[in-house]
């Protein structure tokens, strides 16, 4: 997957930037959605390339940081917010 690959390649600060870059230009073009209903489709996809990184960096930033036993917790709070 795009994420797992991402984030093993160019590490978590790389990946985390390009999670943010996704998630404010899939924002603002769903912003424009008066103007076309096709900006609204693109800015879900921009952002949806955006939270694949998120679901799958949860699960490697819950096990770098926390003891295993706290892992599921974590990563569920990660996943949701």
């Amino acid at each position: 997957m795009f994420g797992n690959y991402l984030i093993d390649k160019k590490g978590m600060r790389i990946s985390l930037v390009l999670v943010a870059i996704f998630m404010i230009v899939g924002t603002f073009s769903k912003l424009l959605v008066n103007n076309n209903l096709w900006f609204l489709v693109v800015g879900n996809g921009i952002s949806g390339l955006g939270r694949n990184i998120v679901i799958n960096g949860s699960v490697k930033t819950s096990n770098k940081w926390f003891f295993p036993k706290n892992t599921p917790i974590i990563t569920s709070i990660i996943v949701a917010t």
